[in-house]
């Protein structure tokens, strides 16, 4: 699992929109939040992505980008963008090698296998601010907590300077 203050790995992904990325390489914002979620049919993840799309510019004052994960596949993915509105960037086809490579739990039922939720607060360089597993298909980091978070680190930052 991965702790405050450990190095995010890298992984590449597809993106519905822009292609490959690597996680958190391609990164160019101060903050980053890496949203795995277990998939399109499950509504507590969709209204989870819908949150973190409605304060979209509250994260990006603070110069905050969004990426979500799952192991849909393109279509599905797709599917997530459009029925939520999401305009930040959404990832398919995530492997067992990425669940590895970031200790979150695995799942399996009449779904297919998944990941079980994972979110990461990421600093530049790809550095762990907080991170939240969930070991079944509840507990999912809130957008407020994130904002929260980020907010006292800027503070902290600029009294520092």
């Amino acid at each position: 699992m991965l702790q405050q203050g450990s190095k995010m790995p890298s992984i590449t992904l597809q993106t519905v929109s822009s292609g490959p990325i690597t996680i958190p390489d391609d990164i160019t914002s101060r903050y980053a939040a890496v949203i795995f979620y277990r998939g399109h049919w499950w509504p507590p993840c969709n209204r989870q992505l819908a949150d973190w799309e409605s304060a979209k510019q509250s994260l990006a004052e603070l110069d905050v980008e969004i990426y979500a994960v799952s192991v849909d596949d393109f279509e599905n993915a797709q599917k997530v963008v459009n029925s939520n509105n999401i305009t930040y960037t959404v990832a398919y086809g995530a492997t067992e090698e990425h669940r590895s490579a970031i200790g979150a739990w695995q799942a399996s039922d009449h779904h297919g296998e998944y990941i079980q939720p994972a979110e990461f607060l990421l600093g530049r360089g790809g550095v762990v601010l907080g991170s939240m597993y969930a070991t079944g298909p509840v507990g999912r980091m809130r957008v407020e907590e994130a904002i929260n978070l980020i907010n006292n680190r800027e503070k902290r930052r600029l009294n520092q300077a």
